[in-house]
């Protein structure tokens, strides 16, 4: 169970933490170390099932765009490797959150609050336009996205088992 939360024993704001399963009691947490935690916020893992990778949101970091963003760290002989931040689009200067990959390790989905609009109208809307604009895609609201995983600009995961 990979989870992020504030504890003792942290890095700083939040950590990802895992706990494992043995025997159908969850162990102690454990810090998944300083590798990926830092003193800035690291939430939301997503955790390959053969735990070769892990994806995490992660806010105040300075290679970050803006607000939260997403990462990826390797798993390479039990040690999570330093974390590659994922390039735009893929993050953007909006809150880029909850990673998934689809079960068959082909799609990375994830939350934005995007907007693309612009911040300023060039002409104040009517109701019915800002009523349209509020609720579509890419109001700003946060919408689901979809990228393959080979276009994350990163080095490929391993493959998933059959």
């Amino acid at each position: 169970l990979y989870y992020g939360t504030i504890r003792s024993g942290g890095r700083g704001g939040n950590d990802i933490w895992m706990s494992r399963l043995v025997n159908g009691v969850y162990q102690t947490p454990e810090n998944v170390g300083d590798s990926v935690n830092t003193r800035f916020g690291e939430v939301e893992p997503w955790i390959a099932p053969d735990e070769s990778y892990l994806i995490f949101s992660a806010i105040g970091r300075p290679d970050g765009l803006g607000d939260h963003d997403l990462y990826i760290s390797y798993r390479r002989r039990g040690v999570w490797q330093r974390p590659l931040h994922l390039p735009a689009p893929i993050n953007s200067p909006a809150g880029d959150m909850n990673p998934s990959v689809s079960p068959d390790g082909k799609y990375l989905y994830f939350s934005s609050s995007r907007s693309v609009f612009d911040n300023v109208p060039a002409r104040p809307y009517d109701y019915r336009e800002l009523s349209r604009r509020l609720m579509s895609p890419g109001n700003g609201l946060g919408d689901i996205y979809r990228v393959e995983m080979e276009e994350l600009g990163v080095p490929a995961p391993a493959a998933p088992p059959p």
